[in-house]
């Protein structure tokens, strides 16, 4: 699973950590997140991976952190499957 959210921050530092996510839920893999351009829109590309195909919610943190030192807020998504 894996989805684009807009921070207006071109290239920088990212941190996604999972916060929570439903019990009924297999698993986590792996929580990856990486700065990319998407139609012209700064931000970052999240990419989310369980052993088998998710069921209901997870709720992730996530850090964008400018090269310069300058930071996007703090936000927090959810992903439904």
């Amino acid at each position: 699973m894996s989805g684009f959210l807009e921070t207006g921050i071109e290239n920088g530092h990212v941190q996604c950590t999972l916060v929570r996510q439903d019990g009924r839920n297999p698993a986590v893999q792996l929580v990856f997140a990486a700065p990319v351009p998407r139609d012209g829109l700064l931000g970052v590309e999240v990419t989310v991976s369980f052993f088998a195909e998710p069921v209901s919610d997870i709720t992730f943190a996530l850090l964008h952190v400018s090269e310069s030192g300058l930071r996007s807020p703090e936000r927090s998504m959810s992903s439904q499957t």
